[in-house]
């Protein structure tokens, strides 16, 4: 009894400890990250798709005022439904800054750590293993890109999917049903993982799943409804990319199950940008070692989710990191687990020396896998989304022409980098918006503008000179070398000499190639 009672109290002390451990591990890549998106913000290398169009949207709420984003020429639900960015409106009433956003989007993401880990006490044998998975699930390669990139509302989502996920496993009712609203809450698309949860459920045996299954298809409705209604027009704009596959949710479906050929080979050989033909299924199961595999059953729930991100027409949903890659990532990081305990439970029969040798065989190539993807994806992320900064000097010479040369009520059309700073206004433009549109509404060519396969060009230079003067836009804010996005470098450039040589603005600051240009007395008039 004796010893009993000792080995109890040894267990508990180790899981106090790996609590411990877990909350700082948490707070330590929570605040790198926030750290990272606080130095991009502060170092101008920000961009306005899309932390500035939340940034201008939030703001407009926290002012009482429709926020409809000038930066997208959209109604900021029209874009996207996220009704949880309306949590942050009383905060930017206390302090207007995107902080906020890095901060619940960098803690979202550590928080993943705690249902992960209450998953692993289920699975695995002891709480160090529990942590020591929980924790080192984080380094996925696809957390960089996504938590480097600006803001998303639907990162947000991910804690909540997997608390969905482990109230299924632990047969809790009122954590599912907490989970689920909040997680469909951070956006439209968010609705296809919780019916796959749902699903997932309902084969454990928790038939309360089914409530899910029907709010969910209620929450899309009301989703896509808002949608067309602040967009003003009969289809949710974003189908579009699905078009090749159907032009309603219904015919997209009947399709994929009819040509299921068609689609496995279109799924597997998924291009992106940057990640070409093939490659991208496995760089989302290689960083853990091609473990998730072992636990088959989660990945197959997932398919679905895996289909939207795979079928569309944006290529960059299919690069490692792109924000939709959290409707995918969380089934790995469960199937990998999962996949652990059928390992574990294997070595489980084997002699001890020869169990020892093969846990640290395996676990040595698991964690290989792990950092070598990490530091691979990890340094190459920091290095993209960084390529703009200024230095700190510069940045900080910048930031003071940018506050003492504009006023706060004043219209303004600025490059991509300069927008975001410039966010908390009514008139705030992506350059060359208003002037040439681009980007803007609820259409095919803003999407197709979006992803680069429509590059803005100066059509008529006439044109564009009597749109100059019609458009009573007070600032301009160029920069030399700088993300041209969404033009070819040459028409940026060939734009910016047409701005500087203009009769209707005239330079009021200038530091090195980096220029503030205002609206002339008489044009002002």
């Amino acid at each position: 009894m004796a010893g009993l009672e000792r080995e109890k109290g040894q267990r508990e002390r180790v899981e106090r400890f790996a609590l411990l451990a877990l909350v700082c591990g948490i707070c330590l890549f929570s605040f790198f990250f926030l750290s990272v998106s606080l130095f991009r913000f502060h170092r101008l290398t920000a961009y306005a798709y899309d932390l500035g169009i939340f940034m201008q949207g939030v703001w407009l709420m926290a002012q009482g005022e429709t926020p409809f984003v000038t930066l997208r020429g959209l109604h900021l639900f029209a874009d996207h439904f996220s009704p949880i960015l309306l949590l942050f409106v009383p905060l930017y009433r206390l302090y207007p800054h995107p902080f906020w956003f890095f901060l619940f989007q960098s803690f979202s993401f550590g928080l993943c750590a705690l249902p992960l880990y209450r998953l692993s006490l289920r699975w695995l044998p002891s709480p160090s293993f529990a942590l020591f998975f929980s924790l080192s699930s984080l380094l996925h390669p696809v957390f960089f890109s996504m938590l480097f990139f600006d803001f998303h509302p639907l990162v947000l989502s991910l804690p909540f999917l997997l608390w969905a996920v482990l109230a299924i496993e632990e047969g809790r009712t009122g954590q599912f049903f907490a989970a689920i609203p909040l997680a469909l809450s951070c956006r439209e698309d968010v609705v296809l993982p919780v019916l796959c949860i749902s699903l997932w459920g309902m084969f454990r045996g928790r038939r309360w799943c089914l409530f899910a299954l029907l709010l969910a298809a209620l929450w899309f409705w009301l989703a896509t409804t808002v949608m067309k209604e602040l967009s003003g027009i009969k289809e949710v704009f974003y189908l579009a990319l699905y078009e090749r596959w159907g032009k309603t949710p219904s015919e997209i479906l009947n399709y994929i199950l009819s040509h299921p050929f068609t689609v496995i080979r279109e799924m597997v050989m998924a291009r992106g940008i940057a990640t070409p033909p093939g490659f991208y299924p496995l760089l989302l199961l290689a960083p853990f070692g091609f473990v998730p595999i072992i636990g088959f059953e989660f990945l197959v729930f997932g398919l679905p989710c895996f289909a939207f991100v795979t079928l569309g027409e944006r290529p960059a949903m299919r690069d490692l990191g792109f924000q939709h890659g959290a409707l995918v990532i969380f089934w790995v990081m469960v199937a990998n687990l999962r996949g652990w305990s059928r390992i574990v439970r294997w070595m489980e029969g084997l002699p001890e020396r020869e169990r020892m040798w093969w846990k640290i065989a395996l676990l040595a190539l698991w964690i290989l896998c792990l950092l070598c993807f990490a530091v691979r994806y990890g340094k190459s992320s920091f290095s993209v989304f960084t390529r703009d900064k200024l230095e700190k000097e510069e940045a900080k010479i910048v930031w003071q022409l940018l506050r003492e040369k504009i006023p706060e009520e004043a219209s303004v059309s600025a490059t991509t980098t300069f927008a975001v700073p410039l966010a908390h206004r009514r008139e705030i433009y992506l350059f060359p918006n208003p002037f040439i549109r681009c980007l803007w509404g609820a259409n095919k060519e803003a999407l197709r503008q979006m992803d680069g396969k429509e590059k803005v060009k100066i059509k008529d230079e006439r044109e564009l000179m009597e749109r100059i003067k019609e458009r009573p836009i007070l600032f301009v804010v160029v920069k030399r070398r700088a993300n041209w996005w969404p033009m070819e470098r040459k028409d940026y450039d060939r734009l910016l000499d047409i701005f500087l040589a203009s009769p209707y603005y005239e330079i009021v600051a200038n530091f090195k190639d980096f220029y503030i240009l205002k609206a002339k007395v008489e044009r002002q008039r």
